[in-house]
């Protein structure tokens, strides 16, 4: 007959319940090592100007946005993968693709012109336009101009506070073209030829000229010195520079 040791299921038990109670901490200490998450800023000792750096935005699933701040307020971001590596960062550059652009000219409708049989109407077209910004706001006071083959303006509008213009009526081909434009946007041309014979509605988006898209496919790494919650000591290889990045006070 085996006699039972209290003392030793005792510390069976204790043993089993501290495996399970450590070892998802372990896991998560490993993972954790191992990923980023958060919003960066690196400024250059060198540059005096405080409105002037690089921002990192790392996200658990590997990916990682850099927003580059230049002068004036413009910006050139950037995108891509990242590992860690043991003790190294890599950082791994993508172009942006077409799903990344944010389209330009969006068809909201666009219907055949009924009329009777007698009746041509491949050269008319109506209209009706929408302005706004990248972030979906109406864009007050975008001029549009209507232009010929020659490129001479036939017609002048301005948006309202809703970023709408009056609906287009135009009944000849001589309208090649429309241009949208406002400040601190990219201007837009826009061909009418494939609206002809149809009501149409758009929606224009302007981009701002200060913000480049940088595509580009290379990869940087950097040797990590020293991470903590708040900040990452890097050296970026192989020229050795110095990098601290700093977690943003907001994140």
């Amino acid at each position: 007959m085996e006699i039972l040791n209290p003392k030793k299921e005792i510390m069976q038990v204790v043993r089993f319940i501290l495996f399970f109670a450590i070892f998802p901490i372990v896991i998560n200490s490993c993972y954790g090592q191992n990923t980023l998450s958060g919003n960066f800023i690196y400024k250059s000792p060198t540059v005096m100007v405080n409105d002037i750096g690089v921002e990192y935005s790392f996200d658990d699933d590997g990916t990682f946005n850099r927003t580059k701040l230049l002068h004036l307020g413009s910006k050139e971001l950037s995108k891509g993968l990242y590992t860690i590596s043991k003790d190294t960062l890599i950082l791994q550059f993508e172009p942006y693709g077409k799903m990344d652009t944010i389209k330009d000219v969006t068809i909201l409708g666009k219907n055949k012109l009924q009329s009777l049989p007698i009746f041509d109407n491949s050269n008319n077209c109506l209209i009706k336009i929408y302005v706004k910004d990248v972030n979906g706001v109406p864009l007050k006071g975008t001029n549009l101009l209507l232009k010929d083959l020659d490129n001479k303006t036939l017609i002048a509008l301005v948006s309202d506070e809703s970023g709408e213009f009056p609906e287009l009526n135009m009944q000849s081909p001589i309208f090649q073209k429309l241009i949208l434009s406002t400040i601190e946007h990219k201007e837009i041309e826009i061909y009418t030829e494939p609206f002809f014979g149809y009501s149409s509605s758009i929606e224009v988006k302007l981009k701002p000229i200060d913000i480049i898209h940088k595509n580009m496919s290379i990869e940087k790494r950097f040797l990590i010195q020293e991470r903590t919650k708040n900040k990452i000591k890097l050296i970026q290889l192989p020229n050795k520079e110095k990098i601290i990045l700093t977690r943003q006070p907001s994140d």
